[in-house]
């Protein structure tokens, strides 16, 4: 795998460094991107230490408009041709409420899939030549709709693209699929943050776990970590529940 790209994007911190630091170690070259450029020379750093590779690190916000085709034309010049692409950017947008304005709709559908999406769309040929892998990182929130709803129509939104795009995609010999991981705890995640700011609504997350924990984001790395190494075909189209049973 020595010469195999995989971008994984907003892959900083978090669950994307964690998968970016899995595939590594299995001798993938990497592309992370972020918006931080001290927390990408972190990220690299750590890649570094793990991998003899040489990685790339692009620092741009990819939910403005001209990014993924700059990123596209980055990587273009870089003679960077990905086999694997991770979509990991998401999350939570400020003002995402009941009767949720649209322009908080529409920021919540940009990044948690049109970003996504134009990536794919980008990046298609090379992909198609490498007879690559699509990951999009989904929620259970998207299954229980018990979360913000610009966060819970986005998601949703997710399982959605992957299961159409599955049928066209494996006429090219791309396997696309979804992991829809529980709450996620790494440091400075949501819920590690709440210990300290809202110890109820902790508590109170922690307490929907069948396990009495949350998913761990080193967890969910290692598994999709370890089925863009060991692929199977028949997981095209798959939304992977990963959350114990019960998050």
């Amino acid at each position: 795998m020595k010469d195999r790209w995989a971008l994984i994007t907003g892959s900083s911190r978090g669950l994307g460094l964690e998968i970016a630091l899995k595939l590594a170690q299995s001798g993938f070259r990497m592309v992370i991107t972020g918006r931080n450029h001290e927390k990408l020379s972190r990220a690299i750093e750590k890649l570094n230490s793990v991998s003899g590779a040489v990685h790339l690190s692009v620092c741009m916000d990819l939910i403005e408009d001209e990014s993924p085709a700059k990123l596209r034309e980055i990587l273009a010049d870089s003679g960077v041709s990905p086999s694997v692409i991770v979509n990991n950017l998401g999350g939570g947008v400020p003002g995402d409420r009941r009767n949720i304005p649209l322009d908080i709709l529409r920021a919540s559908m940009r990044l948690n899939l049109e970003v996504g999406v134009e990536i794919n769309n980008l990046f298609y040929d090379d992909l198609k030549k490498n007879q690559g892998i699509v990951v999009h990182i989904g929620s259970t929130a998207s299954l229980h709709y018990d979360a913000p709803p610009g966060y819970v129509i986005s998601k949703s939104a997710i399982n959605a693209y992957v299961k159409n795009a599955a049928r066209s995609f494996a006429k090219d010999h791309i396997c696309i699929w979804a992991i829809l991981p529980g709450i996620l705890m790494h440091d400075g995640s949501y819920v590690d943050n709440l210990k300290l700011s809202d110890p109820d609504r902790y508590e109170k997350f922690l307490s929907q776990s069948i396990f009495g924990r949350f998913t761990r984001s080193s967890e969910a790395a290692d598994f999709i970590a370890n089925n863009i190494i060991y692929p199977a075909s028949m997981l095209n189209g798959s939304l992977v529940q990963f959350d114990g049973g019960k998050e």
